[in-house]
């Protein structure tokens, strides 16, 4: 008997992807000066390959994606479910 599901594939090879850390490189390349929406989408080459944090030093992203992560967690915005809105946390 096989130790592998019936859906897994041996030659897959994919890298996984880390939410938090995309969401760093985001957050690292949206803070140089003139990027654009349409800079980010050229790097790209206008596919969902490769992801974002090919293009960011991996220190870099974690640190941008824990800069975020502190940010709606404790500082500044919070989410509503009664009415899905995101408004500024009130002291």
């Amino acid at each position: 008997m096989s130790d592998r599901l019936p859906f897994e594939h041996e030659d897959l090879g994919l890298p996984s992807i880390s939410p938090l850390r995309e969401m760093g490189a985001y957050e690292a390349l949206w803070s140089n000066e003139g990027m654009s929406f349409r800079k980010i989408a050229r790097m790209r080459g206008g596919s969902s390959e490769p992801a974002l944090s090919d293009f960011v030093d991996e220190s870099v992203a974690c640190e941008f994606a824990e800069r975020a992560r502190n940010l709606i967690k404790n500082e500044l915005i919070y989410l509503k479910p009664q009415d899905k809105k995101i408004e500024r946390r009130k002291e």
